[in-house]
């Protein structure tokens, strides 16, 4: 079952958390429900036996030790190691799999996907969109460089990499744009329409992943 919180909105939780009530119970009570999602997800990560479930235990805790800054020296649940380990395990199913592994960012926030070795670009952006429950149209797709990653040849000659990142860019009304291209121009003092924001933008607003 890989049903459990989305590592977005936990991290998005936890920042506001410690930086809004930094001196109150509830900042406390958040980090240690924090604290224990992160030792599960590590005993997930070590019995699961599926590559969703794997990918699932090691975005969550990605996101435990990327968010949260323990207060009083106290000590992270998620360590480095235990996340080195956890990768290490899920490249193993990977390669038993036939399967690559992509490693997407947008603003601060991570999430890792499996994908077969011969995909191509179409269904990755495809599957990242759904991994970021956002509408394909309103995602923009770049390599770890910052080159657009829009053309099949590109994706060809980043899949045979060894490590392969992919960033994307949260682009809001871009839906929409075209059709107001043939409208009637608007005033110029009228501010754009078209509104480019990544997760990080999300994440200092306090904006949830709700459509």
């Amino acid at each position: 079952n890989t049903a459990g919180p989305d590592p977005v909105q936990l991290a998005v939780a936890v920042r506001q958390a410690q930086r809004l009530l930094s001196t109150e119970p509830c900042e406390a009570a958040i980090l240690s429900h924090s604290l224990r999602l992160g030792m599960c997800a590590e005993d997930q990560s070590k019995s699961a036996t599926t590559l969703p479930e794997m990918e699932q235990a090691v975005n969550l805790m990605q996101t435990v030790q990327d968010a949260m800054k323990m207060p009083d020296g106290r000590k992270n649940s998620v360590t480095t190691q235990a996340i080195s380990d956890a990768n290490s395990r899920l490249q193993q199913v990977r390669m038993q799999e036939k399967q690559i592994g992509i490693r997407s960012l947008c603003g601060p926030f991570v999430k890792t996907l499996s994908l077969k070795s011969d995909a191509s670009l179409s269904e990755l952006q495809t599957k990242l969109s759904q991994l970021w429950s956002r509408p394909l149209e309103s995602l923009s797709f770049f390599t770890a460089e910052g080159q657009p990653l829009e053309m099949e040849e590109k994706w060809q000659e980043l899949r045979s990499s060894s490590h392969i990142e992919v960033k994307m860019l949260l682009e809001r009304d871009r839906k929409g744009s075209k059709a107001k291209s043939k409208s009637k121009a608007a005033p110029k003092s009228r501010p754009p329409d078209k509104e480019r924001r990544s997760l990080a933008g999300l994440a200092a607003s306090g904006s949830h992943w709700k459509s």
